[in-house]
């Protein structure tokens, strides 16, 4: 289908670092080379706390401190310093007053917002394999908690909500029959019900909304929403314990929040399923939220837990925290299951290329078809030991990221 875009996110960067490289470097065009042998400025980069000019051996980190600009030279990964950088940094840091700075410090700010790298079929997509057809849409990247195990920047840039209520409207020309609307947290889009309105207008019926929940805590949201057209949401929710669900979303308090939500929306009428991420910092705590669930909620009234397997964070240094030890894996998701079991709560997302390995919950026939898959995906490999695998026809195999961490130890073949 033909979505109406905006420039990528890519093409903004570029002109964003010839800017930042002109201002700071007096570079006229990028890659440029430099008044040291060998060394030439091939790109900027921006974060919180500075401002980087990348060079083909190292890189410059400029910051700012009491009003005045400091330049320090940084190797890439591990190659030495080039010669006469220390010369190169102290020219930058004199030539660098505070104007400049400020100068500077705001066009990294609207580099540093850019959601570079992020195909735009990540926003907006017409879901595979679903009949009849259905859209989803990501109103933006803001949110009210800052989970560790996310794959989206806080500070990307949002797009804006003509250009959403745009692709609401190319959605409906599509022909689809329901829209899922995600982000960031789309509850805190002032022009959420905007959207929702505009969906409806043009013929789309079935409307869901991924989410957190925190805000259907709020008196009369929940009815709201319904009263909006949304027949149905997905909540995230990591562990039956606060403290642990709080320190994964980093939100303090805000466990409370979405399980007062949940009860709201139930109480509306609204479909309820539910989303745990197994992570490091959860898995100790998965098998308790079956009976959790169904104390605080009655488990029949919701439509079932996903248990999903997490992507790699988008924010570096955490990727330790994401996927557990296989062996916590399987210990954890069985006694799970069974506890799902227990209280007949219904599981999903085992056996999709998002999910763990099927040996990691015994391919439990409770849970899984165990149909073949219909193709491969690239994230995912077959180890040696899974040829001897009965179930390896219906599984995808194991994550390319946790045989990099964990090796052999990621598979345990089904062979009895």
């Amino acid at each position: 289908m033909n979505f109406r875009d905006p420039p990528a996110a890519d093409v903004r960067s570029r002109e964003l670092q010839l800017e930042l490289a002109a201002l700071l470097a007096r570079a006229p065009r990028l890659p440029v080379p430099l008044p040291i042998e060998g060394l030439s400025l091939t790109g900027v980069e921006a974060d919180r706390h500075g401002i980087d000019l990348v060079l083909s051996h190292a890189r410059l980190r400029m910051s700012s401190s009491g009003g005045t600009v400091s330049v320090e030279p940084k190797p890439l990964e591990s190659n030495p310093l080039p010669p006469r950088i220390d010369e190169l940094a102290a020219r930058l840091a004199k030539a660098t007053d505070s104007k400049r700075w400020a100068e500077a410090r705001a066009l990294g700010d609207q580099l540093m917002r850019l959601p570079v790298g992020l195909p735009l079929e990540h926003l907006r997509q017409i879901v595979s394999g679903v009949r009849p057809l259905q859209g989803l849409l990501r109103t933006g990247f803001h949110c009210n908690q800052d989970c560790g195990l996310c794959w989206q920047g806080r500070d990307w840039r949002d797009f804006g909500p003509e250009q959403v209520l745009t692709w609401v409207e190319d959605f409906a020309a599509a022909g689809v029959h329901g829209l899922i609307l995600s982000g960031g947290e789309p509850t805190i889009d002032p022009a959420l019900f905007r959207y929702l309105e505009r969906a409806r207008s043009l013929g789309i019926r079935n409307l869901t909304l991924e989410t957190n929940a925190v805000m259907m805590a709020k008196p009369g949201f929940a009815a709201r929403l319904r009263d909006a057209g949304v027949g149905s949401v997905f909540v995230s929710l990591h562990s039956p314990d606060a403290a642990v669900s709080d320190a994964i979303t980093r939100a303090p308090g805000t466990h409370a929040l979405t399980v007062r939500g949940i009860s709201a929306l139930l109480d509306a009428g609204i479909t309820v399923s539910l989303n745990a991420v197994m992570t490091v910092q959860s898995i100790d705590t998965l098998a308790g939220l079956p009976a959790f669930l169904h104390q605080a909620f009655e488990a029949h009234r919701l439509h079932g837990l996903m248990i999903s397997y997490p992507a790699l964070p988008f924010e570096h240094g955490l990727e330790s925290a994401a996927a557990p030890p296989p062996e916590a894996l399987r210990s954890a998701l069985r006694a799970t299951l069974a506890a799902a079991h227990a209280v007949r709560l219904r599981i999903s997302g085992l056996e999709g290329p998002c999910g763990p390995p099927l040996c990691a919950h015994g391919a439990d026939r409770r849970f899984v078809s165990l149909a073949p898959v219909p193709e491969a995906v690239d994230f995912r490999l077959y180890l040696p030991a899974c040829e001897g695998c009965r179930v390896k026809k219906s599984c995808f195999g194991v994550r390319h990221s946790d045989y990099e961490r964990y090796g052999d130890r990621c598979a345990e073949p089904i062979t009895g």
